[in-house]
């Protein structure tokens, strides 16, 4: 009677009448209506909605009816009628919309699951997966509001548009926004009400930035919670914002609970073993996903903690990983293995995101895989992979392979903005769609450094009105950009930028020992443009680049920007080098370019390596700016420096290491196995080719030794046998994405093991 009483109270309080309609919604036909909507519609101010227990699979519009929508707690007091009272979205919309400027609308007593949002203020993302609220007033009383997902902002809840919402006793939890406040977003003049007494709670959310609660606008805020995820949330999980993504301080909260307990020690994650519900502290007690790992863990500035990656594949589908990440500072992000350690965006999302003035720290050793935002609209993503806005200082990405990723034109998969000392190492970008593979626009003082980096079938998406893409963009002004030992080769490009580019007129780029040769363009189009105050390339090589092979322009406001271009091969030589206009810029081409053939050795893995004729050899120059340090390898892993001087290019010859490493092999010691895909979704097909009459056995296991399938076994004729896998295991039944290895057996002897990979 006591509860019934404060919830009549309420009521009172806000003006809503006793003794106006009740509209009765059951699903088995015995009330007024079967569906809440039918009743909504029927309503006028003042009207009750009420439930009876059951899933509604509807999204549910107040319509403008300032009306008390509710459940039978309402009329019972027993507030367990939330929980089987549901509001299902079923990934169709916001579960409710309160946006045609309601005054009092009242929601009461529900579980509102499973909402994508709606599509306001934003011409492709969608807002507000539990609740959107937009130029009006809304309470929000006894919900709870769980399991929402949206690909824009406000998992569980979206307010913006001068609107109030008032929020009591109502848990937001387990809700991902793709965008920004994974529980709550407060928007552009708009305010909540947080009770004092019948306290809300707000837990265990994701989103890429302010995992449970943003607010994006300049009001000041008193939030008043029975439950967050940490007793003491920094900006990863409250988050307050000026205008242009800066943190501001301007929220006072009052926490009684929480349910996560930061742990200052490394963690480790393994999608295919780990449990949320482990420490995490150890190998053998693995969480379940990167993005709990990085709610779970206590940021140390003295002291960086790890978050350890097992092999296996992070997606949406394979272990409900939830992208783009929000990358917390001083924490270090690294891989069991290049090759088996897969973030699989899935074409849903970016993979990770760097907010403003999240600093010191680390990617390392994995590969991320088709990222960017395709869907039935279309393309849709401002960075394929990643992006770090501004000051994003002192990052490492090393070691990572960016496969696959899919975004707009004016972006890269990889997007860099306003931040300094990156360092962007060993790294492959490939089969870039759109856009470019590597993105910068740097700010003054800035310095990037990309080094031993490989750049290979990144191409423009030719459906776009405006065909961009390929290798490399790089602007900034009054910054340091260094690219060194790179590999620019199969990008294709339709505008004046194909593999590096440059705009600023303080911008000066240093390239250094890079190799630019098959890159496909239009005729009369540079695969090395560049524009700013100046530009120099020292220890290149550009040879198949078509009949330009690097472009020079001014920038307007300078009298005069100078190219400065030695010890380099530059096919074509100085024709090859176009100036606009000629006046303004000066080319400085040293008497140490050559203008031949490099004569690369051609070998499959490392084909843009020297022969040991190649007039590259030991032909650049050691004597580099001061603030180029070179790296200890080639981009084969051979040592930098071999002989009396550098070799232009990527490769170092080295006739120890180098061009007998990668001579063709003699057919005994060819590499027998080969698949194709990979990765591969439903079915790869294997390649073995065989020399002899053997006897062949080829095995699937996965990554704990256990045997999946044996694929052939039996005696084999000389040539090549086709091997179809359906990816089932040897009881027919389709095998977890993860990574897998392919083990061939010949005459009782194991002699090639390759991974595959299925997502």
């Amino acid at each position: 009677m006591k509860a019934l009483s404060l919830i009549l109270s309420l009521i009172l309080s806000l003006n809503l009448p006793l003794f106006a309609t009740t509209h009765t919604v059951k699903q088995d036909g015995t009330g007024d209506y079967t569906l809440i909507q039918e009743a909504i519609n029927a309503s006028h101010d003042g009207d009750t909605v009420l439930a009876w227990p059951g899933t509604y699979f509807e999204n549910v519009d107040f319509s403008g009816k300032n009306i008390t929508l509710a459940s039978l707690a309402l009329t019972t007091g027993d507030m367990q009628y939330r929980y089987n009272t549901i509001i299902d979205g079923y990934q169709n919309g916001s579960c409710v919309r309160v946006m045609s400027g309601e005054s009092s609308a009242v929601l009461f007593g529900f579980t509102l699951q499973h909402g994508s949002g709606t599509n306001w203020a934003h011409p492709v993302l969608y807002s507000g997966g539990g609740i959107i609220i937009a130029y009006s007033s809304c309470s929000v009383m006894h919900c709870d509001i769980r399991n929402n997902h949206v690909d824009g902002d406000g998992g569980g809840i979206y307010v913006r548009g001068e609107s109030l919402m008032s929020l009591i006793n109502t848990s937001i939890r387990q809700n991902h926004a793709d965008g920004r406040g994974g529980g709550i977003l407060l928007g552009w003049a708009s305010n909540i009400e947080f009770d004092s007494a019948l306290r809300s709670s707000l837990y265990l959310n994701y989103a890429s930035k302010g995992i449970d609660f943003i607010k994006a606008n300049d009001c000041s805020l008193l939030m008043f919670l029975d439950t967050c995820t940490v007793q003491q949330p920094d900006s990863y999980f409250i988050s307050s914002t000026d205008q242009n993504g800066y943190q501001i301080d301007d929220i006072t909260l009052n926490i009684q609970h929480h349910v996560l307990t930061p742990k200052d020690a490394d963690l480790y994650v393994n999608p295919l073993t780990g449990d949320n519900s482990n420490s995490g502290l150890s190998p053998d007690e693995p969480l379940k996903s990167i993005a709990f790992a990085y709610s779970s863990i206590k940021v140390d500035s003295l002291e960086k903690n790890t978050i350890h990656l097992a092999d296996g594949i992070y997606s949406d589908s394979a272990n409900t990983e939830k992208f783009p990440l929000n990358i917390r500072p001083y924490i270090n992000i690294v891989g069991q293995s290049v090759a088996g350690t897969i973030l699989d965006g899935e074409y849903k999302s970016r993979i990770f995101k760097g907010n403003n003035e999240v600093s010191n720290y680390s990617f390392r050793k994995m590969t991320m895989f088709r990222g960017g935002k395709v869907d039935s609209v279309g393309v849709f993503s401002l960075a394929g992979f990643g992006v770090l806005y501004a000051q994003n200082d002192h990052v490492i990405i090393d070691s990572i392979h960016f496969v696959d990723a899919h975004c707009y034109p004016i972006d890269g998969a990889l997007n860099i903005q306003a931040s300094s000392d990156v360092m962007v190492s060993n790294c492959v970008f490939s089969g870039t769609i759109g856009g470019y593979a590597f993105f910068t626009g740097l700010d003054i003082g800035d310095t990037l450094t990309v080094s031993n980096c490989i750049f290979v079938d990144n191409l423009p998406d030719y459906n776009q009105e405006y065909e961009l893409g390929g290798g490399m963009w790089l602007a900034g002004g009054g910054s340091m950009a260094i690219v060194q030992n790179c590999l620019f080769t199969g990008n294709d490009q339709t505008t004046i930028l194909a593999s590096v580019g440059g705009y600023h007129p303080d911008f000066k780029p240093v390239i250094v020992n890079c190799t630019f040769t098959g890159n496909t363009h239009l005729e009369d189009l540079a695969s090395l443009a560049l524009s700013g105050a100046g530009s120099e390339l020292i220890n290149c090589i550009m040879y198949d680049e078509g009949t330009v092979s690097v472009a020079m322009n001014s920038w307007e406001s300078l009298d005069t920007i100078v190219l400065n271009i030695n010890h380099s091969l530059i096919e074509g030589g100085p024709d090859a080098v176009v100036l606009y206009p000629g006046e303004l810029v000066k080319l400085i081409y040293d008497e140490s370019n050559i203008d031949s053939d490099p004569m690369f050795y051609g070998g499959f893995e490392f084909p843009y390596n020297l022969s040991e004729n190649s007039p590259c050899i030991d032909a650049g120059i050691l004597v580099l700016p001061s603030f180029v340090q070179l790296p200890e390898t080639d981009l084969a892993g051979n040592p930098r420096v071999y002989g009396s001087s550098i070799d232009m290019g990527a490769y170092e010859w080295n006739p120890t290491v180098g061009v007998n490493k990668f001579r063709p092999q003699t057919p005994d010691k060819e590499k027998l196995l080969s698949v194709a895909p990979n990765p591969f979704s439903v079915s790869t097909q294997i390649l073995i080719k065989t020399t002899l009459q053997w006897k062949l056995k080829l095995e699937v296991y996965n990554n704990y030794g256990q045997r999946m399938k044996v694929l052939m076994d039996g005696i084999y004729l000389p040539g090549t046998s086709i091997v179809n896998w359906d990816g089932l295991d040897e009881y027919n039944q389709p095998i977890p994405p993860g990574v897998y290895h392919l083990v061939l057996v010949v005459d009782g002897k194991e002699v090639e093991e390759m991974q595959v990979i299925k997502h």
